[in-house]
């Protein structure tokens, strides 16, 4: 039996896989496609993929070898022409879905366009390092003020273990190539100059916890 929902047939059900690979950012595997599907409770898991096959079989789709759907011209096409039959409601809600599935797509391509990987061969700083090369590459990106989550230090935890004498050399090395991604980033947005203090106050900075 449907759930309760403003889709009720298979046609529909076919209607709104194609309107959401039409905007879905390059090609997405099935959960993908069925997890934005299932905005709307006449759509279950049984219908989804018989509609999903024979959108495949009639060419409105594409799958290939790593198992990855993509619309094609034919689909574009039937999609524009019948989208004014979805549900408003449920047209809503396949865009706001999709903002937020977009954004997640983009940001991943843009990891993997350039490669992007935490540097296995130091133990901390490996975030942050990390994130200052994906800044490197954004268009524009935003600083707020409100804090995401807090920072705790756990005295037996990897941070505070990699302290110490015994590591100090390799606790400095880690930090000169910190400050020379920090130094390369401004410099190559052009405010190197402007912050020149505050980056090289990194080289003596110590994270610390606040009461």
């Amino acid at each position: 039996m449907n759930g309760f929902g403003f889709i009720s047939d298979k046609l529909e059900i076919k209607f709104l896989i194609l309107y959401i690979a039409a905007r879905v950012v390059g090609p997405v595997p099935f959960e993908v496609l069925q997890d934005l599907s299932m905005c709307d409770g006449g759509v279950d898991y049984f219908r989804f993929s018989e509609c999903l096959a024979d959108l495949v079989r009639t060419e409105h789709l594409t799958l290939d070898a790593a198992g990855l759907y993509a619309i094609t011209e034919k689909g574009r096409q039937n999609s524009a022409a019948c989208e004014s039959s979805l549900p408003y409601t449920v047209r809503m809600q396949v865009e706001r879905n999709l903002v937020a599935h977009n954004e997640r797509l983009k940001r991943r391509e843009l990891v993997e366009a350039h490669h992007l990987r935490m540097d296995p061969d130091i133990s901390w700083c490996e975030d942050f390092m990390f994130n200052l090369e994906y800044i490197r590459y954004c268009q524009t990106f935003a600083s707020i003020q409100l804090p995401l989550y807090y920072y705790y230090k756990n005295k037996k935890g990897i941070t505070s273990t990699s302290f110490g004498l015994a590591k100090l050399p390799q606790t400095i090395e880690t930090k000169l190539n910190l400050f020379e991604f920090y130094k390369d980033l401004y410099t190559d947005m052009g405010l190197y100059e402007q912050y020149k203090l505050q980056i090289h106050k990194y080289l003596i900075d110590i994270a610390s916890d606040k009461d």
